[in-house]
Order: C-alpha cells, then structure tokens, then sequence
C-alpha cells in the first residue's frame, strides 16, 4: 500500500483540478468545517472512477457531496478525500421533453434550461440551494413537490461500473433514496417534464420564492431544516412551541424567522451545532413524546465528532 500522504498527492497530479488540505467550510452553505485531505473536483466521469479506485486501493476514505447544502461538517474535518460534483460537472442538455442533467448542476440551472425549453415541474428545484446529485440523494423538495416526482433515472458509478437506476430501483423515500446507503456517486440525471407556458412556469417559480424569502433565513448560513418531519408535523412546528426561536448555542442560533433551521451567526462550530440540535431534541421528546430524527448530514472523522454525536443520540 502506498503511504497515505504520497497516494494523495499522486492522485492529485493525475486529476485535472485538486485543493489539498481544504477547508469544506468554504463547501458547505452553512459555513462550517475544518479540512479534508484533498478536495477533487471532477471535470468527468472518468476522475470520479479514477478517483474512488485510488481511494479504495490505498485504503483512504472518501465522500462524496455537491453543494454542502445540508452537510454538518467536524471542527477537525475529514480525514479523507471529498468528491465534490459542481460547477465543473454541471451539463445540461434536453431532448424533447427529457432534460437530462448532471450531478454537479444547481437546482436554478435545470429551471433556467427547462424553462427556455418550455417544460414545467422543476419550479420548486430552482429555490433549493442542492446540486441535482445531492437533491437525488436526499429525495429534496419542499411545497409538496419532490425529487420523486420528476426524475426518471439516474446513472451512477461505484468506480468499477456505471449502473442505470430506474425510478422503482432509487428506493426513494421521506428525504431518502438508495444513494444515501451505497457507495454509488451520481453522474447523470433524466428528468421528465411536461409542456407548459413560460409564463406559468415563471409565475409559480416566483411564487415559491416569494413565500420562501418571506418564511425562511435565506439571508443566513444554514443547512436548512435541521430536522425531519415527525407524524407529518414540521419539526418547526415543535420548536416553535417549545419557544426556542432565537435560541443560541454560542454562534448557532435557532432561527428567529423559521424555528426549523439553525444559522451560523458568524463562528457556529459543529459542537455547537449538534449541542443545540440535541438540546432540541432532549425538549421535544420531554414535551411533545416525539423523537426527532436530523434530516442534516454529519461528516467527520474524529472520535472527538463521533462521541458528540453519539451523546445527542444522532
């Protein structure tokens, strides 16, 4: 086995755009986290293989993430190497009424294209800050619309083989699908749409944003909802009655607009994060019986993260 530090650096040169020790703070929108090994930032499929079978044959973990939009990284970051699907790898293109996108694209990327081709159903895709890879993965959506609802298939790769994923094969669930429990790192998606007005698509893409801007701390860094629902409740339904808005554990602070996100006011650390998230969660089920499940993804690789988290029952 080659050294750790040597494999990294070899693979570093062999790819066309690398950042060593990064910080994924800078990778994740609620500003938070210490440094990964190395940062890759595929421009094909091809790095993404080259890159998971170097990882595998020199036994160095790797994850894969987009745009960090619901990522709760350590303090002490990851020791490891991260494969983050953006801009580089961010193609779209459409035939008929299928538009077919890859994983790093933004969620405003795929309207704007879908809406100068005049197909309607990914209005609610545009206000979501995810990649189409991560909103895949977590089955995101919001107003009553999700993932689930317009993506066709999915092509990804384990490094070894590409796979094709039909809609039944996804396995998509409440903020869920196959790809949050295999090793498989997304690289296309099919959506099919529907033929619609322009002008309809524009209008309900404003309204959704309009009720988001007006409900929602996008001014903040956040990892959005930090909870899922629970009984088909918002977990902001919960701890707005408990009266926790505007709560703060050092810089992370429940937000005072929506009781379901926590921001980062500025130097909110991970411990802080999950500190209050389980302060959260210890008041909801001595108030209400319920027992919140994060709906936020942890990357770490300290036992330092790993026993903070285990404390808070995360």
């Amino acid at each position: 086995m080659v050294y750790k530090v040597d494999c990294l650096n070899i693979l570093s040169k062999e790819l066309i755009c690398t950042k060593p020790n990064e910080y994924l703070s800078k990778h994740t929108t609620i500003g938070i986290g210490g440094k990964c090994r190395l940062l890759v930032l595929p421009h094909t499929q091809k790095e993404i293989c080259k890159t998971i079978d170097f990882c595998r044959l020199n036994d160095v973990l790797y994850t894969k993430t987009g745009n960090g939009s619901n990522l709760v990284v350590a303090d002490d970051g990851f020791d490891g190497v991260v494969i983050k699907l953006g801009k580089n790898f961010s193609h779209v293109v459409v035939q008929g009424a299928s538009l077919f996108a890859q994983a790093g694209a933004s969620g405003k990327k795929v309207f704007n294209v879908a809406k100068q081709h005049g197909l309607g159903g990914v209005e609610f895709l545009a206000t979501l800050p995810a990649t189409v890879g991560g909103a895949v993965c977590s089955n995101a959506g919001c107003f009553g619309k999700s993932m689930q609802d317009v993506v066709q298939k999915v092509w990804a790769t384990d490094g070894m083989t590409m796979k094709e994923f039909c809609k039944q094969d996804i396995a998509f669930g409440y903020r869920d699908s196959i790809f949050k429990h295999n090793d498989f790192v997304i690289t296309w998606v099919q959506f099919d749409l529907q033929k619609t007005d322009v002008c309809r698509i524009e209008k309900r893409w404003r309204e959704i944003l309009a009720y988001k801007k007006a409900t929602q701390p996008l001014d903040k860094k956040s990892a959005g909802c930090v909870f899922k629902k629970c009984n088909g409740v918002s977990a902001g339904y919960y701890i707005d009655k408990l009266g926790l808005k505007g709560f703060c554990v050092g810089d992370a602070q429940i937000s005072c607009k929506h009781a379901g996100f926590v921001v980062n006011n500025g130097g909110a650390t991970s411990k802080q994060v999950i500190q209050l998230m389980g302060i959260i969660r210890q008041r909801c089920k001595q108030t209400f019986g319920i027992t919140l499940e994060p709906e936020v993804v942890f990357l770490g690789s300290t036992d330092d993260f790993r026993r903070l988290s285990y404390t808070h029952g995360f």
